[in-house]
């Protein structure tokens, strides 16, 4: 059984200044409340090493793989909890251009495996956690974006 996550936000900022900020995971702790660590190269086979802190609840560490990384387009990686079929993970973030300087970001997460249904808090949590990352990410954009180059 899986279930799968959405939530969309608008951007502006043009989808090359988004990918930025989606893929300088060093600078994660400076503003995403979320996604607080994040280690790894937005490559496809790499191993990401990051901690995630869900409202209301303690950071979880994971080390999914990049599955999926189109500068501009999209970002994804898969994971599991413990073992394969338990709980696995497949996150996705997608860019689209909505002007020349407005980009649609639409977040999502497939959860499948035997343990999903029995985590409608957590999940009701995730849903919430995207909201709030995917302002932070918008925000922290769109301040890029305003910013006079020298």
């Amino acid at each position: 059984m899986s279930r799968t996550l959405v939530s969309e936000i608008e951007i502006q900022a043009p989808p090359e200044t988004v990918w930025a900020v989606l893929t300088d995971f060093p600078a994660y702790p400076d503003w995403n409340p979320i996604e607080i660590e994040m280690h790894g190269e937005p490559v496809v086979g790499t191993r990401l090493h990051h901690t995630s802190k869900l409202p209301g609840r303690k950071p979880m560490r994971f080390s999914p793989t990049i599955v999926a990384a189109d500068p501009g387009r999209v970002l994804a990686w898969e994971g599991r909890v413990v073992v394969p079929h338990l709980f696995d993970v497949h996150h996705r973030f997608e860019l689209s251009p909505v002007t020349t300087e407005g980009t649609r970001l639409r977040q999502s997460e497939r959860f499948s495996g035997l343990l999903p249904p029995f985590l409608t808090r957590t999940l009701r949590q995730t849903q919430e956690a995207f909201e709030i990352a995917n302002q932070a990410i918008k925000s922290r954009a769109e301040s890029i974006a305003n910013t006079p180059r020298r």
